[in-house]
C-alpha cells in the first residue's frame, strides 16, 4: 500500500510538472470501460458465471523537458481502479477478470494498478523503464477484460534508420489482468512450479517496400525457451475500390537453458488473406502446429495476437491444423457512420492429445462496434461480442456474450 500510494504521489507530481510547463507537451488523458461477460455451457462441471464491472483511468504522458546534453527526459504514468457491480452464484469462479481473495477463493471487489515509466530520447530512439505496454509478437498486453496485463522492465525503440525500427529490451516481472502485484515470468501452465529471470526482446522491423513489410523478433525467456518470429506484411491494390492484403508468420520455439518447464518443440505456420472491396472484407485464414508441443503461452492472461488464429480457443495446441473464414462490413456504406461488424468461424482438428482421439474444436465470432467520432459524444464507443466455441472430443460448448461502454476524455 505505501508503494501505491508512493507511485500516486509521483503521479500527482509529474501532473503538477506538466502545468508548471517544467515538462512540455503533456497529455492527459481519463479512459472509463463498463465491462459485462456472461459465459453459458451446455455442459457440467463448467460453471456458468456473470460477471459486470466498471474502471477508471488516467494516465499522464509527458513531453521531454529540455535535454542535457543529447538526452531529453520525461514520465508517464498511469492510474487504473474497477469495482465489481455484481456477485456470481459461485463466487470461487476464477474468470480472468479481477483477483480471487488467496485465502477464500472469493473474487474481491475491487482492484488497483498502478505504473510509472521513466523514458529518455536520443534523437529517434527512446528508452522506457518501468510500467511497459508493449505489442510484439513475443510478448503482448491484453485488454480483453476491464484492467490489461502490462509488464515492468526496460525496452528501447529507434527508428534512427530510414524504413527501419529496431526494438530490443528486457522484461522481469508481469502483472496480469486479474492481479494487483507483480510476479516473475513463466509458461501459462506452469508444470514445474519454476519462473524464468526475464524475457530477453529483440526485433527488426523493415520496410522492404511501399507494399511490403518484413520483421523478425526474438523472445528469450531464460532458462525455460528461446523463440524466433519472422513475419511478412503485403498490400496490393487494385483499384480504389479494391484491395488485397495478407500477414504471414513463422514461429519456432525452443526450450532452453535449465529448461526449467520441461521439452519444449513448437512450429507455427500461419496466414491471413483480407480481399477489401468498397465496405466489405472478405477474410481466409490457415494456421498449422507442427513440433511435439504447444505453442508456450506466457503467465498472465498473454496473448499471441499474432497467431492467425488466435481466439477465445486460441488454437495453439500441439500439431494443430486450422482454417478460419471471415466477412467484415463498414456500415458507413449504408449512411450510419462509426458502426462496423466482424464475423469469423474458425475450425480446427488433427490435435495431439493421448487420451482422446480425433480431437476437433471450432469457434464462431460475431463483433458489433459503434463509435463516436465528432460532437459533443466524441470518444463514446460500444461493442458486442458473441463468442461461440465447441470442444468437441471433450464434448463441451460454450457460449459468451460480451458487452463494452467506453469512454475517453482527453484533457
Amino acid at each position: 500500500m505505501k508503494l501505491k500510494l508512493l507511485t500516486l504521489g509521483c503521479l500527482v507530481c509529474s501532473a503538477g510538472a506538466a502545468q508548471a510547463d517544467v515538462v512540455k507537451d503533456a497529455q492527459v488523458q481519463a479512459d472509463f470501460r463498463n465491462f459485462y461477460m456472461h459465459r453459458i455451457p451446455d455442459t457440467q462441471p463448467v460453471p456458468e458465471f456473470e460477471h459486470w464491472s466498471q474502471s477508471a483511468s488516467l494516465s499522464i504522458k509527458s513531453g521531454y523537458a529540455e535535454p542535457i546534453g543529447p538526452v531529453a527526459f520525461g514520465l508517464d504514468g498511469t492510474v487504473m481502479h474497477a469495482e465489481r457491480l455484481m456477485k456470481n452464484d459461485n463466487e470461487l469462479v476464477r474468470d480472468g477478470t479481477m483477483p480471487n481473495n488467496p485465502v477464500t477463493g472469493e473474487q474481491e471487489q475491487a482492484q488497483t494498478q498502478l505504473g510509472l515509466t521513466l523514458k529518455a530520447k536520443i534523437a529517434n530512439t527512446e528508452i522506457r523503464y518501468g510500467q511497459l505496454m508493449p505489442k510484439l509478437p513475443v510478448v503482448h498486453i491484453d485488454y480483453s477484460r476491464n484492467l490489461p496485463t502490462t509488464f515492468k522492465g526496460i525496452m528501447l525503440e529507434s527508428n534512427d534508420i530510414q524504413n527501419t525500427r529496431i526494438t530490443a529490451g528486457r522484461i522481469n516481472r508481469v502483472l496480469a489482468r486479474d492481479k494487483e502485484d507483480y510476479a516473475k515470468l513463466t509458461l501459462d501452465v506452469n508444470k514445474t512450479g519454476q519462473v524464468s529471470d526475464g524475457l530477453n526482446v529483440f526485433g527488426i522491423d523493415y520496410k522492404l517496400a511501399p507494399s511490403l513489410d518484413v520483421s523478425y523478433f526474438y523472445g528469450g525467456l531464460e532458462d525455460i525457451y528461446d523463440q524466433h518470429y519472422i513475419g511478412l506484411k503485403h498490400q496490393h491494390k487494385f483499384s480504389d475500390q479494391l484491395k488485397l492484403t495478407t500477414n504471414a508468420g513463422i514461429y519456432d520455439t525452443q526450450d532452453s537453458g535449465d529448461s526449467l518447464q520441461g521439452k519444449i518443440d513448437n512450429q507455427a505456420y500461419n496466414f491471413m488473406t483480407m480481399l477489401h472491396y468498397g465496405p466489405h472484407k472478405f477474410g481466409l485464414g490457415y494456421q498449422q502446429m507442427s513440433g511435439d508441443t504447444a505453442f508456450p503461452l506466457l503467465s498472465g492472461w498473454t496473448p499471441a495476437p499474432y497467431l492467425t488464429q488466435w481466439g477465445s480457443i486460441s488454437f495453439y495446441k500441439a500439431q494443430e491444423r486450422s482454417v478460419q473464414f471471415r466477412y467484415d462490413y463498414d456500415f458507413s456504406d449504408i449512411g450510419i457512420n462509426g458502426l462496423n461488424m466482424m464475423t469469423r468461424y474458425i475450425m480446427a482438428d488433427h490435435i495431439k492429445n493421448p487420451a482422446i482421439d480425433d480431437v476437433k474444436e471450432s469457434e464462431f465470432n460475431l463483433v458489433l462496434n459503434y463509435g463516436i467520432k465528432e460532437g459533443r459524444f466524441k470518444g463514446l464507443g460500444f461493442q458486442y461480442m458473441l463468442i461461440k466455441t465447441d470442444f468437441e472430443g471433450a464434448g463441451i460448448k460454450l457460449d459468451e456474450h460480451r458487452f463494452y461502454t467506453n469512454y475517453t476524455y482527453k484533457f
